[in-house]
């Protein structure tokens, strides 16, 4: 054993920070399921156990990824053929989850999002795209349209049943773009437009009578809307979730002693961030975890600057754009700072398809590290022919 993990290489910081999730991940997912396991007549240790097993898929996932050369996921792009049929299946015939139609069931028993896998899929295309284009990178026809097309279909598949991972989907092709040098003006004109629209949506949405919003995904959009904009009609979740953050002020009440985990819905997953904050404090608890993930991203972009190959470079930034993001999309939705929805946060809260699918991507991110830094010196590389906008000095 010892010899086998002086072979695993890639950036110590992101091992560790993945090992720490791990422990808040376990501690707080057996803690939140006891009512989970009542309502299925099981147990917590089971429910714990099952998540277990996950955690050893998505490590088993990490280090053979990291092994891989991060070249050869370039065909992954490949997937996209698959990916759009996959989406629109799961949008008609999928198994509900959290009243959406999310996922697939496998052989009646494995469940699988495909929706994780766009993330992944469509991180990888991009990241193809920008570095074998920057020739024509700020054209609008070649450069601009080829980059934000697969990700609004993808998006556009998933909107009725999942609007924050559509709107997660979004906002980092939007990112990659960005650095990649894509044209300002063109970000900047679909950001105006895209706002522009969101916001026209929900004050219609905010307007329209109950009784027309009777059938579909709307009525619950809308009742999110007006519980976030409204101060006197405050949504159950975020009253629970509410209660459970000042229960656990700064210090926490213990492990194990939190409250309102009984009583959120989704505690296990969906608001996995407030159990941490009622039982280890917004200290030990909620800020540490914020550092985790902000640490994360740091690290990315550490990979990013000292690597040789464009490709892996974005390769790197973009699945650490994209596994912060959604952690901090969780985060807001708990604290307060966002509309009610259903994100979990990647490698803490439960669930099997995330957790595979961040630590696939954790896994590449270790391989970008692992090949393609340059070690030798601590300058940082000069790319020919792509000077992205953002560096770590």
């Amino acid at each position: 054993m010892t010899a086998y993990l002086k072979n695993i290489k890639g950036d110590k910081w992101i091992w560790g920070i993945i090992v720490c999730l791990a422990a808040f991940s376990c501690l707080a997912v057996y803690s939140s399921t006891f009512t989970l396991a009542f309502n299925d007549k099981s147990t917590a240790e089971m429910l714990l156990a099952e998540h277990l097993i996950h955690w050893i898929i998505a490590i088993v996932a990490m280090v053979v990824a990291h092994f891989i050369h991060f070249r050869h996921y370039v065909w992954l792009v490949f997937l996209l053929a698959v990916l759009y049929p996959l989406l629109i299946y799961t949008s008609f015939f999928g198994a509900e989850l959290n009243d959406a139609q999310r996922s697939i069931r496998l052989m009646g028993i494995v469940s699988f999002q495909p929706a994780d896998l766009a993330k992944l899929v469509l991180v990888v295309y991009m990241a193809y795209y920008i570095s074998n284009n920057q020739n024509v990178i700020k054209d609008f026809f070649r450069g601009f349209i080829p980059l934000l097309l697969p990700s609004l279909l993808a998006a556009f598949m998933i909107v009725s049943e999942d609007l924050s991972t559509a709107t997660l989907i979004v906002g980092i092709s939007v990112l990659m773009m960005f650095i990649g040098r894509v044209a300002l003006k063109y970000i900047a004109g679909f950001v105006s437009l895209s706002v522009g629209f969101l916001l026209l949506g929900a004050v219609i949405l905010y307007n329209t009578p109950d009784e027309l919003l009777s059938s579909g995904r709307t009525a619950t959009w809308k009742s999110r809307i007006v519980s976030f904009v409204d101060a006197d009609v405050q949504s159950f979740q975020a009253y629970e979730a509410e209660k459970a953050i000042i229960n656990g002020g700064f210090t926490g009440l213990g492990p194990g002693q939190g409250v309102q985990k009984n009583y959120l819905p989704h505690p296990y997953s969906d608001y996995i961030y407030v159990v941490i904050i009622e039982e280890y404090g917004i200290i030990a608890g909620g800020l540490f975890v914020l550092f985790l993930f902000l640490l994360l991203f740091y690290r990315t972009m550490v990979i990013f600057t000292y690597t040789k190959n464009n490709f892996g470079a974005l390769l790197a930034v973009g699945l650490g754009l994209s596994l912060v993001c959604q952690a901090l999309m969780n985060m807001m939705v708990n604290v307060g700072l966002g509309p009610v929805t259903g994100i979990p946060m990647p490698f803490v809260s439960m669930g099997g398809t995330s957790l595979a699918f961040s630590g696939l991507s954790v896994g590449i991110i270790q391989s970008v590290s692992r090949y393609g830094r340059q070690r030798k010196t601590k300058q940082r590389i000069i790319r020919k022919n792509f000077n992205p906008r953002i560096a770590v000095s």
